[in-house]
């Protein structure tokens, strides 16, 4: 059939609409189309050509891959048409249904279906005009200047996408320059290059600004600790409000964490020399203490961990998740919020009570990896004073707070807490063994607070002793960490035939799962959330009548 082939003259039979760069392997393909040897192009043309063969389109897409569809392709999205080489030949369809890999076009004459999903991409280059006729129905030079078009739009999307880049690019310089001057103190607050040169520590008030001056220190310093606050805010957070922060100055914390940085960098190498933003929750008392003469490591002169041995080690304790520590400060509405240098981090797997640092390591990270552990002093330089408050209504500008200036040599309010002794909790944070309301049990806020002071409580307690307690629904950790903080506290976990407490969200409640039609088949409670951590925080197991489902 070969030999038949190379007879048959090319004007007898029309050019095949892939010409040279055709995939067909049949012989009867090669029998029934004309095959160019060479691809023509638009000053040359090879004298076996067909008389009536078109010149290829300005824009040549012979380096593209071909389209499945060839001349029959039905897309209208431009940019396809730059992606993927078409026949601008107009042929008529051979109609030899013969039903095997040598038919010329697709018998496929209806797209494929395809859902929404299937088309999307982030590509910039995938959007694009639609066009109104499809490429099949489309005469010779419409489909040259299709293409023509195409490839136009293409570049200049890809012109869109470099100066989109290059954008990116400067406003990643520019923030990475302020952050530079900040952990290197090139960026200064009026009167703070005079405080490092002495020797007494300042407090500087920065409050929110309604207008943004490029390159303030003050305005530099609010919003870091502000993004840092709200940025790595779990749970709901619309009742949760920054207030004001003061940005401490310790000369000599501050020489000491920067000699710190530079050993780190020398001996472990620059990527290890960055430090980290962690908040600190303690007493307010302890607030001032700890920005005039730094942090005291538990073993130092007798000092101890205020809550527990160190579950992960004998150290300082740091979170960059503000709720985290949070819960260490029951009735305060004030977080410490330092720069640590975790340099070379030992990743804990499990408990290691009271342990000292592991050797060849700097510091320690607990296996939920939100809390850190620092055992140098000299790895901790507390920079902010972050004051919030639990509260309600639209936000707006204080004028009372003074912005700028030399700085303070006392925080603002001394040791008392800011907004007294009230729980920042509001009134939805009463006593668990008070009758709250079915819906202040269930208050997210209120949830979110009592979650973080109940994981807070490191000690067992054994306020669980006799449950075998059951979980369903959505909760404020994972259903398998739920069960570990309940069986850390006395509790046992129950099985699906065989338990005594049962712990829903309000959803599952109501929907009545399995669990729960089997709990009021059974006569067991049915408590809400609120109830293991009362109870923790209480250290007593509670009647469960106030917080069960009625």
């Amino acid at each position: 059939m070969a030999g038949v082939a190379k007879k048959t003259k090319a004007a007898d039979v029309p050019e095949c609409p892939y010409g040279a760069r055709c995939y067909r392997k049949n012989p009867q393909h090669f029998i029934d189309f004309y095959h160019p040897k060479k691809a023509k192009t638009d000053d040359s043309t090879d004298s076996t050509d067909s008389p009536s063969t078109p010149k290829l389109p300005a824009n040549d897409d012979s380096s593209l891959p071909p389209c499945k569809y060839g001349a029959k392709c039905y897309r209208k999205n431009l940019m396809h048409f730059a992606e993927f080489s078409h026949p601008t030949a107009v042929v008529k369809s051979v109609q030899s249904d013969s039903g095997d890999d040598t038919d010329v076009v697709s018998d496929e004459d209806d797209p494929p279906k395809t859902s929404k999903k299937d088309v999307k991409s982030s590509d910039i280059l995938k959007r694009g005009m639609s066009l109104v006729k499809s490429y099949s129905k489309m005469s010779e030079e419409e489909r040259k200047e299709l293409i023509k078009k195409a490839f136009e739009a293409k570049k200049k999307l890809q012109d869109e996408l470099e100066k989109t880049k290059e954008e990116v690019k400067k406003k990643t310089q520019e923030v990475e320059k302020l952050n530079k001057q900040v952990a290197t103190g090139l960026l200064f607050m009026d009167g703070e290059k005079e405080a490092l040169e002495g020797t007494e520590v300042k407090y500087f008030q920065l409050a929110p600004e309604r207008t943004y001056k490029e390159g303030s220190a003050d305005q530099t310093h609010f919003r870091l600790a502000e993004s840092q606050f709200y940025r790595l805010l779990s749970g709901n957070t619309g009742n949760w409000r920054m207030t004001k922060v003061e940005y401490v100055v310790n000369p000599e914390l501050v020489k000491e964490f920067r000699k710190c940085r530079e050993k780190l960098k020398s001996s472990r190498g620059e990527e290890y020399s960055y430090p980290v933003l962690g908040f600190h929750g303690t007493e307010a008392k302890n607030i001032t203490p700890i920005c005039e003469t730094g942090f005291k490591i538990p073993g130092d002169s007798g000092h101890k961990h205020r809550t527990d041995t160190g579950w992960y080690g004998k150290g300082v304790y740091f979170s960059e998740y503000p709720n985290y520590s949070m819960g260490y400060i029951s009735g305060s509405t004030k977080l410490l919020l330092c720069q640590v240098l975790p340099g070379k981090v030992f990743n804990c797997t499990k408990l290691i009570h009271g342990a000292a640092l592991k050797s060849g390591y700097d510091s320690h990270m607990s296996p939920c990896k939100r809390e850190i552990v620092i055992f140098n002093k000299y790895h901790i330089l507390p920079s902010y004073i972050v004051h919030y408050q639990n509260t309600v209504g639209e936000f707006k500008y204080k004028d009372d707070i003074a912005k700028k200036g030399a700085g303070d040599s006392k925080p603002a309010g001394g040791s008392k807490p800011a907004g007294g002794s009230k729980p920042a909790g509001g009134s939805k944070a009463k006593a668990g063994g008070s009758k709250l309301t079915f819906d202040e049990l269930q208050d997210p806020t209120a949830l979110n607070f009592k979650y973080f002071e109940a994981i807070s409580k490191k000690k067992p307690l054994g306020c669980f002793n006799g449950y075998k307690i059951q979980f369903t629904g959505t909760f404020q950790d994972t259903q398998s960490e739920m069960v570990n903080l309940a069986t850390m506290h006395g509790a046992t976990q129950g099985t699906k035939a065989v338990f005594n407490l049962l712990v829903a969200s309000q959803t599952e409640f109501d929907i009545k799962t399995s669990k729960v039609v089997q709990a009021e088949k059974k006569m067991v409670p049915i408590v809400v959330e609120m109830y293991i951590y009362d109870c923790i925080i209480k250290n007593k197991k509670l009647p469960t009548d106030n917080y069960q489902y009625k």
